[in-house]
């Protein structure tokens, strides 16, 4: 597969070509299946929709229903499944949130950190879930993530006042007293010039380890973020499907219809490094799929193209923002119980399945009345 580095862009850049993807492969000479947690159904623990997912050694912390009417912070005992109770609560004290956007561990990895959009604000609680420090940033973002050295990487999703006060940036860097240190990736002037509030983003943040990747709305690069720069890390070349030039001149009117869109291809969701892979999101014409790009190799596997089985079943139709980094080279997939009824259902695959005892069983006593299950696989 061709990998190179273009006259414009940075030695590290890298030029992932779509056309050039493994024609057959096998997603279990990918990923190993490393078990399951299934998540207890108690009281106020059922998953609606889980908009961020963060691990450590001990629970599982989901935003759950962001910004809705059932949002908040659910938290499960990793091994157990057992539902341990919500961190904070829906208010408008300084303690409570309306307006979930997004939560990250803090840079020590001991408090989640959730951000607030209607307060524009961080609450900061410890893992047992009492509430520790609220503070005030002013400035809107969509998503964010947390450096080792404590400096957050705000997404700025263009909105009404969203840019007050950190200018018309992508990007915005705070440092760890809440004040603005830089700001990256400068708006194109004529998305400025349109209503904002019509705008309808795909771009990106997401984090796994300390590597924070970034991709604009409708955009073919992935950026490596860190305090002071922008970094064009990788390339994707969507070939014929890619947003004509003239098209690209002319961003205001596919953010202000999408549908203009739909016959071509361009980055979204999450992007996230696992060992020796990237994992990317994307829109091929109008359908969300992913790319797994194994950088020794040099070797790019699409989903669609994966031999048939039980792992092709389960990966191939999941909207990536399903798939969630747990540490270095293990993501996880937050099932929904109805889907694996209907795996459940397909004779040739149960017969798969049966080789992996773990996983036969779960689906032997899995009912739709159940939360969902989270599933761990583990790059090789």
């Amino acid at each position: 597969m061709a990998i190179f580095c273009s006259p414009l862009c940075s030695q590290s850049e890298r030029i992932i070509s779509i056309q050039e993807a493994e024609s057959r492969f096998k997603f279990s000479d990918i990923f190993t299946f490393e078990g399951y947690t299934k998540l207890e159904l108690k009281n106020d623990s059922y998953v609606f929709s889980a908009d961020e997912v963060l691990f450590d050694s001990d629970d599982i912390f989901i935003l759950n229903d962001a910004g809705r009417t059932q949002e908040g912070i659910i938290v499960f005992d990793r091994q157990s499944g057992q539902y341990k109770g919500r961190t904070g609560q829906q208010g408008e004290g300084p303690s409570e949130y309306r307006g979930l956007r997004d939560i990250s561990f803090s840079n020590n990895g001991e408090e989640i950190l959730a951000y607030d959009a209607t307060k524009l604000s961080f609450k900061s609680y410890n893992k047992e879930g009492v509430f520790e420090a609220y503070k005030k940033v002013f400035i809107s973002c969509t998503e964010f993530e947390v450096l080792r050295s404590g400096y957050k990487v705000l997404y700025n999703e263009f909105e009404p006042g969203a840019f007050d006060v950190s200018g018309y940036y992508y990007i915005t860097i705070l440092n760890p007293q809440g004040k603005i240190h830089r700001s990256l990736l400068e708006i194109p002037k004529e998305l400025i010039n349109n209503t904002p509030s019509l705008y309808s983003f795909t771009g990106s943040l997401s984090k796994n380890a300390n590597t924070i990747l970034f991709s604009p709305p409708f955009g073919e690069t992935i950026y490596r973020i860190d305090e002071n720069r922008a970094q064009s890390a990788y390339k994707i070349d969507f070939g014929s499907s890619k947003i004509p030039a003239r098209m690209r001149k002319n961003l205001s009117s596919i953010t202000l219809n999408p549908m203009i869109a739909v016959d071509y291809s361009y980055l979204a969701t999450n992007f996230y490094k696992l060992k020796n892979y990237l994992l990317f999101g994307f829109k091929d014409k109008n359908r969300m799929t992913y790319g797994i790009f194994d950088e020794e190799k040099e070797k790019l596997y699409l989903p669609k193209n994966a031999e048939y089985g039980p792992f092709k079943t389960l990966l191939s139709d999941v909207s990536f923002s399903g798939l969630e980094p747990v540490d270095e080279d293990t993501v996880a997939l937050i099932v929904d119980p109805e889907r694996f009824i209907d795996l459940r259902d397909n004779t040739d695959i149960m017969k798969e399945i049966k080789l992996m005892p773990e996983l036969y069983k779960l689906l032997a006593n899995i009912s739709e009345v159940d939360n969902s299950i989270v599933l761990y696989f583990k790059m090789k």
